[in-house]
């Protein structure tokens, strides 16, 4: 609950192709995924690059 402050104002009004096509084609800095979407974002653009990085609950 405390990511969705930081998402767009229809946060569940896209499904999970549309989120990785958007990703893939640059409109979005950070896309909180899982890494079996890195294929799919690849082939929406396979010239595309991105990083990657553990988000962890430790306070």
């Amino acid at each position: 609950m405390e990511l969705l402050k930081y998402g767009h104002g229809d946060n569940f009004g896209k499904n999970y192709a549309d989120g990785n096509r958007a990703f893939a084609n640059g409109q979005g800095l950070m896309y909180i995924q899982g890494s079996w979407a890195i294929s799919e974002i690849r082939k929406a653009n396979p010239e595309g690059g991105a990083g990657i990085f553990p988000v962890t609950d430790r306070k």
